[in-house]
């Protein structure tokens, strides 16, 4: 029951000690940095996110299964992200 006890406590502390990351912070950074297109709803950011992070995922799982370490600059792709586009 001791045992119990402390693996509750420690999987609640761990729980309160990571906390889910804040989407505003994430959004204002993107939009500061040009990455998600500004003139949008609170809707269309939160699904420009969205494509963010997948597209963000899939490079990254792309670049772990080629062993790539070179980074690709691609000076085309300088349009922000914008929801109501990509529909």
């Amino acid at each position: 029951m001791k045992f119990v006890s402390y693996l509750l406590t420690v999987i609640s502390s761990a729980v309160i000690a990571n906390p889910l990351p804040n989407d505003e912070k994430l959004l204002d950074s993107l939009i500061e940095r040009g990455v998600i297109c500004d003139n949008q709803t609170y809707e269309e950011k939160q699904e420009s996110l969205q494509i963010y992070l997948a597209k963000r995922f899939d490079k990254n799982k792309k670049n772990k299964n080629n062993n790539n370490n070179n980074k690709q600059n691609n000076p085309t792709e300088t349009k922000c992200i914008s929801a109501d586009k990509n529909k």
